[in-house]
């Protein structure tokens, strides 16, 4: 187990950022679960959500590039958004795969149609890939409006991050 040593201050200041009006029960689920992931609630390595009057965690694109990093074979990862006039290829074969991206730097790039994330390992046929349609991962909240490009980057590389790190 990653021991993550959080003090009675950090605990309180969690729970006012995160848990106003939780009971203690939820607090002290999310506190375990922060706990025994080795992530940071304070760093938002590790997230509450509510939904339909539940609260569960979800570990952010932080946390899983902080748990990556802790894996010996983690060698490093590119991420890109991809534009219409962007050219992409993407080939996956019994051998691995095979992706070619060129952009045509600041000139007109065309609408945002998604994004991808290629994460290397020590032996390459561990690395993985993910491609995302912004058109498929979109939400209809603030952030999502006003950071289109940076949100649909942040779910490839959650994707293509997420098996490496070992959380469930």
């Amino acid at each position: 187990m990653n021991e993550l040593a959080i003090t009675n201050n950090m605990k309180k200041i969690i729970k006012e950022m995160y848990f106003p009006k939780s009971t203690d029960e939820e607090f002290a689920a999310f506190l375990f679960d922060a706990q025994a992931k080795g992530l940071d609630p304070l760093q938002k390595e590790i997230i509450p959500i509510q939904f339909k009057g539940k609260t569960t965690t979800v570990v952010s694109r932080d946390g899983y590039v902080k748990k990556a990093k802790q894996n010996p074979d983690f060698l490093g990862y590119r991420s890109q958004p991809i534009y219409a006039n962007d050219e992409f290829t993407y080939e996956e074969d019994n051998e691995g795969f095979k992706y070619s991206f060129k952009t045509n730097g600041f000139k007109d790039r065309g609408e945002l149609v998604g994004a991808f994330c290629h994460v290397k390992m020590k032996d390459p046929i561990e690395d993985t890939f993910a491609l995302v349609s912004y058109k498929e991962v979109r939400l209809n909240t603030p952030v999502w409006k006003t950071n289109p490009t940076f949100m649909t980057q942040k779910v490839a590389e959650v994707r293509a991050l997420k098996p490496i790190c070992n959380l469930s």
